[in-house]
Protein backbone atom coordinates (compact mmCIF):
# COMPACT_ATOMS: atom_id res chain seq x y z
CA UNK A 1 0.00 0.00 0.00
CA UNK A 2 1.29 3.47 -0.86
CA UNK A 3 2.01 5.99 1.85
CA UNK A 4 0.83 9.42 0.59
CA UNK A 5 3.39 11.21 2.79
CA UNK A 6 6.20 9.15 1.20
CA UNK A 7 5.18 9.64 -2.42
CA UNK A 8 4.42 13.34 -1.95
CA UNK A 9 8.10 14.06 -1.26
CA UNK A 10 10.88 13.75 -3.85
CA UNK A 11 13.43 11.23 -2.57
CA UNK A 12 16.79 12.71 -1.63
CA UNK A 13 19.56 11.12 -3.72
CA UNK A 14 21.42 9.91 -0.63
CA UNK A 15 18.26 8.03 0.46
CA UNK A 16 18.16 6.08 -2.82
CA UNK A 17 21.82 5.03 -2.94
CA UNK A 18 22.42 1.31 -2.48
CA UNK A 19 21.63 -2.09 -3.96
CA UNK A 20 18.25 -2.56 -5.69
CA UNK A 21 16.58 -5.46 -7.50
CA UNK A 22 14.28 -4.83 -10.47
CA UNK A 23 11.90 -7.51 -11.63
CA UNK A 24 9.16 -7.70 -14.25
CA UNK A 25 5.67 -8.92 -13.48
CA UNK A 26 5.28 -12.49 -14.73
CA UNK A 27 8.98 -12.93 -15.58
CA UNK A 28 11.67 -14.70 -13.53
CA UNK A 29 14.46 -12.53 -14.96
CA UNK A 30 15.74 -9.63 -12.87
CA UNK A 31 18.42 -6.99 -12.66
CA UNK A 32 20.54 -5.88 -9.72
CA UNK A 33 21.56 -2.21 -9.70
CA UNK A 34 23.92 -0.48 -7.32
CA UNK A 35 22.94 3.20 -7.32
CA UNK A 36 25.67 5.64 -6.29
CA UNK A 37 26.30 9.39 -6.17
CA UNK A 38 29.08 9.49 -8.81
CA UNK A 39 28.38 11.99 -11.60
CA UNK A 40 27.12 10.37 -14.82
CA UNK A 41 25.26 11.55 -17.97
CA UNK A 42 21.68 12.23 -16.89
CA UNK A 43 22.36 12.17 -13.16
CA UNK A 44 24.20 9.77 -10.84
CA UNK A 45 26.07 6.54 -11.49
CA UNK A 46 24.80 2.96 -11.65
CA UNK A 47 26.69 -0.32 -11.52
CA UNK A 48 24.77 -3.26 -12.99
CA UNK A 49 25.13 -6.71 -11.49
CA UNK A 50 23.63 -9.74 -13.20
CA UNK A 51 21.18 -7.72 -15.30
CA UNK A 52 19.00 -10.09 -17.32
CA UNK A 53 16.46 -7.51 -18.45
CA UNK A 54 17.32 -6.46 -22.02
CA UNK A 55 15.52 -3.12 -21.75
CA UNK A 56 17.59 -2.14 -18.71
CA UNK A 57 21.02 -3.66 -19.34
CA UNK A 58 22.13 -0.32 -20.85
CA UNK A 59 21.39 1.59 -17.63
CA UNK A 60 24.30 3.88 -16.74
CA UNK A 61 22.72 6.61 -14.58
CA UNK A 62 19.71 7.58 -12.48
CA UNK A 63 18.13 10.71 -11.05
CA UNK A 64 15.40 11.59 -8.57
CA UNK A 65 12.12 13.05 -9.82
CA UNK A 66 9.19 14.54 -7.88
CA UNK A 67 7.38 11.16 -8.04
CA UNK A 68 10.29 8.71 -7.90
CA UNK A 69 13.30 8.20 -10.14
CA UNK A 70 14.42 7.64 -13.72
CA UNK A 71 16.99 5.24 -15.16
CA UNK A 72 19.10 6.48 -18.11
CA UNK A 73 21.44 5.00 -20.73
CA UNK A 74 24.96 6.26 -21.50
CA UNK A 75 23.55 9.22 -23.49
CA UNK A 76 21.14 10.28 -20.75
CA UNK A 77 18.06 8.88 -22.54
CA UNK A 78 15.35 7.72 -20.13
CA UNK A 79 14.99 3.93 -20.09
CA UNK A 80 12.45 3.69 -17.25
CA UNK A 81 10.38 6.01 -15.08
CA UNK A 82 9.79 4.47 -11.66
CA UNK A 83 7.22 5.84 -9.25
CA UNK A 84 7.77 5.67 -5.52
CA UNK A 85 5.34 3.33 -3.72
CA UNK A 86 7.13 3.16 -0.35
CA UNK A 87 10.52 4.13 1.01
CA UNK A 88 11.95 0.85 -0.30
CA UNK A 89 9.82 0.13 -3.39
CA UNK A 90 9.25 1.73 -6.79
CA UNK A 91 7.04 0.65 -9.69
CA UNK A 92 6.66 1.46 -13.37
CA UNK A 93 3.30 0.53 -14.83
CA UNK A 94 1.71 1.20 -18.18
CA UNK A 95 4.92 1.87 -20.11
CA UNK A 96 4.92 -1.45 -21.92
CA UNK A 97 6.53 -3.33 -19.03
CA UNK A 98 5.52 -3.46 -15.38
CA UNK A 99 8.75 -3.08 -13.38
CA UNK A 100 9.05 -3.40 -9.62
CA UNK A 101 12.20 -2.10 -7.94
CA UNK A 102 12.90 -3.06 -4.33
CA UNK A 103 15.87 -2.88 -2.02
CA UNK A 104 17.94 -6.00 -2.58
CA UNK A 105 18.69 -8.12 0.46
CA UNK A 106 22.32 -8.03 1.51
CA UNK A 107 23.31 -11.69 1.67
Amino acid sequence: MSDPAVIAKEPAPQDVVGLWRISVSGDARRCLLALNLDAAPGGYGVVLEDCRLPDLNRTRSWRSTPTGLQLHDEKGTVLARLHRKTVDAYIAEGEGVDYRMERAPLT
